[in-house]
């Protein structure tokens, strides 16, 4: 999924379990895509649920430009409830926000900065 979105302009952050030199090498060649140093700086961002950090580290885009916003492509075999919560309270940042793609295996869904995420009981 990273290839078909990455190429020479767009800048992808890999967290932690996707930060080595083989990844990088083969990102490089494949895509062309330039590494970002930080979170805030990525387009896009490969992710691994387990080692997922905080959804505010990510550029959420701005008022005037906000499809600027962060691309997370996530591994999941599950998703923390923070990471539910922390969806949920981006949606008062709409235009503005992050797209999450969420996969497992072969499996890939997305969930665009317009979906609205509630949270049972709370």
């Amino acid at each position: 999924a990273l290839l078909t979105l990455a190429d020479l302009d767009t800048p992808v952050w890999l967290g932690p379990g996707f930060d080595t030199d083989a990844m990088r090498t083969w990102l490089r060649f494949h895509s062309g895509a330039l590494l970002a140093a930080k979170p805030d700086q990525a387009v896009f961002a490969l992710l691994d649920a387990a080692q997922m950090p905080a959804l505010e580290t990510f550029s959420f885009g701005a008022d005037e430009s906000p499809e600027r916003g962060a691309t997370l492509l996530v591994q999941v075999q599950g998703l923390d409830q923070s990471v539910w919560r922390q969806r949920a309270a981006l949606s008062i940042e709409f235009p503005r926000g992050v797209d999450l793609y969420l996969g497992c295996g072969r499996d890939l869904i997305a969930l665009p900065r317009s979906t609205a995420i509630s949270i049972e009981g709370a």
